[in-house]
């Protein structure tokens, strides 16, 4: 593999049941069956232990085919099992997808080098991991339309798995774009990054690479629509920047901002970035690493919820006796409300509780007017306004 391919992560991404993961997909492979050839492509999976892995009857699919592995096979703790087409692979495979009669689809192991998601199901039905490489169409992308996957063949004592790819969608991992030939998690089990087809090792430990070790990476939703990235690096080499990418999908990231890297660093470096324009709702984020040649590799992914901007409202906003005070979203400790009269006096004063949104206030003795309602929560001053007539 080429240098400065992928961060090392304290956290694997998707910690699948049972242990088993997809470790290695070669979709583009060069030699005698470079191009637009199909021949030599093949997907690894790698059992994490600690003990042996059950693979019985999993289910690889691209949701246009399926490969359903056979009912007793079993992979060893650190082991791996390598599926593709033994005739014309590039690499020693562990099933046979010509011969095993275990597929379902057409084009069975044929990956798209343009883009393609990878998933593996358990024979219930279970997303057990899924990637994406590169930008596939919709077609070939899991949250694509009619793209709801294949029945397995159910052969050989297997049952019928239906692999449910948009309804899990959501789970895949974009390892974004990258014009390799192929993808691999590093040190087997850590983080996705692209590879060279000559740095492939099927059936094989996947090798270290020390672009940066990445300790720590981890987003907060600060208030309004500002949420705080906070990352650190143990070690760098060559590092120019990092790239600040967002995503309100999960899976189209764009690229918001960047870091400027420590270069070459032996001791611990801390980051930070502050995205003021978060949308209401989930926001993902991933830091995309590059080197000063220009290679790069991608993080786990972050997700925050934003809340938005706390608001006050006062209803009716013309009263006689009395207004409903409603607060969007409550507090831990009791706040204080202050109502002042046009010139700034100070002319009624309540407490919100804990836990609560709203309250009920009296106005009947108030002269007639315009009043302005103030409430401090947290580090931000809500202020609305209502008519006393």
């Amino acid at each position: 593999m080429k240098k400065g391919l992928l961060f090392l992560l304290t956290l694997a991404l998707l910690s699948p049941i049972y242990g088993q993961i997809i470790n290695e997909v070669v979709y583009d492979p060069d030699g005698p069956n470079d191009g637009s050839s199909t021949a030599g492509e093949w997907i690894e999976l790698y059992c994490e232990g600690p003990g042996a892995c059950d693979a019985s009857c999993m289910v690889i699919t691209d949701g246009d085919w399926t490969v359903q592995i056979p009912d007793g096979t079993s992979i060893p703790a650190g082991g791996f099992y390598v599926i593709g087409k033994a005739t014309y692979a590039t690499a020693t495979v562990d099933l046979d997808v010509e011969t095993c009669a275990c597929t379902t689809g057409s084009n069975v192991m044929e990956l798209t080098n343009s883009g393609e998601a990878v998933g593996l199901y358990d024979a219930t039905g279970t997303l057990l991991d899924g990637v994406i490489y590169e930008s596939p169409s919709a077609g070939n992308d899991p949250g694509g339309v009619g793209n709801g996957g294949e029945d397995s063949a159910g052969a050989g004592g297997c049952p019928v798995v239906t692999a449910d790819i948009e309804g899990n969608a959501a789970a895949y991992v974009s390892v974004g774009s990258g014009g390799d030939n192929g993808i691999a998690r590093d040190l087997d089990g850590g983080t996705w990054g692209y590879i060279d087809f000559l740095d492939a090792t099927p059936g094989e430990t996947n090798e270290e690479f020390l672009s940066i070790d990445l300790v720590d990476f981890t987003v907060t939703y600060i208030k309004s629509t500002t949420v705080q990235l906070d990352w650190a690096t143990a070690q760098e080499i060559d590092n120019e920047y990092f790239s600040i990418e967002h995503s309100t999908t999960g899976r189209d990231f764009k690229e918001i901002d960047f870091v400027k890297g420590a270069g070459t660093s032996t001791s611990k470096e801390t980051y930070q970035f502050k995205h003021d324009d978060a949308v209401v709702g989930a926001n993902y984020y991933r830091l995309r690493q590059v080197d000063f040649d220009g290679t790069s590799t991608i993080s786990k992914v972050e997700v925050v919820t934003v809340k938005g901007a706390k608001t006050i409202n006062a209803w009716p906003t013309v009263a006689t006796s009395q207004i409903s005070i409603v607060l969007s979203e409550a507090s831990t400790q009791d706040q204080m409300i202050e109502v002042y009269n046009i010139i700034g006096n100070k002319v009624l004063t309540a407490i919100v509780e804990s836990n609560q949104t709203a309250i009920e206030l009296d106005i009947a003795d108030l002269d007639n007017g315009s009043y302005f309602i103030r409430i401090e929560s947290g580090d931000e001053m809500l202020i609305t306004r209502f008519v006393k007539q």
